[in-house]
């Protein structure tokens, strides 16, 4: 006789049910999702324009600084006698005294200062605002200018760029030292506007020493 081991049949188990979120568990979840996307790209939208806003801020002080060290190192070169207020006293035109190719003073037969834009003779130096088209956009820039014995300009160059056109600049003579005030503003910078404009202002005093 053969015995045959039969299992016990266990009470039928119906199988779990896989469960799934209610349609308001998904709304709170969307709606949660939703304010945490919005906060992140509120910050990175708010550091981004504070580092545009530090950029500009530094970019302005930075040409402020340079134009202010260039005007300097020139003008206290010259001689009262030889320095002139232009354009409404928004400008200063001026000469120094000419250098040789060595590098020394370079001096008339009489042993005089030989004067003009530093290389040639009855040559003059300014700095005065120009406006100019830049992209289709007018901006007054600081423009340093060679003029020869006829008052021609010969060559410009700009100095600082972004004065501000509502303020000009002013240019005044105190008891033997010119005071030199430049204002700057930035609108937008690196091709977006700025939430709010920076402006900067520096005032250049220079006492000539020849």
């Amino acid at each position: 006789m053969r015995i045959v081991n039969c299992p016990l049949q266990e009470g039928k188990r119906k199988p779990d049910r896989i469960k799934g979120f209610t349609l308001i568990e998904l709304v709170i979840s969307s709606a949660i999702f939703l304010i945490i996307i919005s906060l992140v790209f509120s910050i990175t939208g708010t550091g981004r324009v504070s580092w545009s806003i530090a950029s500009a801020r530094i970019h302005l002080h930075t040409q402020a600084r340079q134009a202010s060290s260039f005007i300097r190192e020139e003008l206290m070169l010259s001689n009262n006698t030889r320095v002139f207020i232009e354009d409404g006293g928004t400008s200063i035109r001026f000469s120094v005294p000419l250098v040789t190719s060595s590098g020394e003073l370079s001096l008339s037969g009489g042993g005089d200062l030989r004067w003009g834009d530093g290389t040639n003779e009855a040559y003059s130096i300014k700095y005065v605002p120009v406006v100019q088209m830049v992209n289709g956009t007018a901006v007054t820039n600081l423009v340093r200018q060679r003029l020869d014995n006829t008052m021609v300009v010969v060559e410009e160059r700009v100095i600082a760029r972004d004065l501000d056109s509502a303020n000009p600049p002013t240019v005044v003579l105190t008891g033997g030292r010119y005071e030199l005030t430049y204002n700057f503003i930035l609108t937008s910078y690196l091709g977006r506007n700025l939430p709010t404009p920076i402006a900067h202002s520096i005032t250049i005093a220079v006492t000539p020493r020849n």
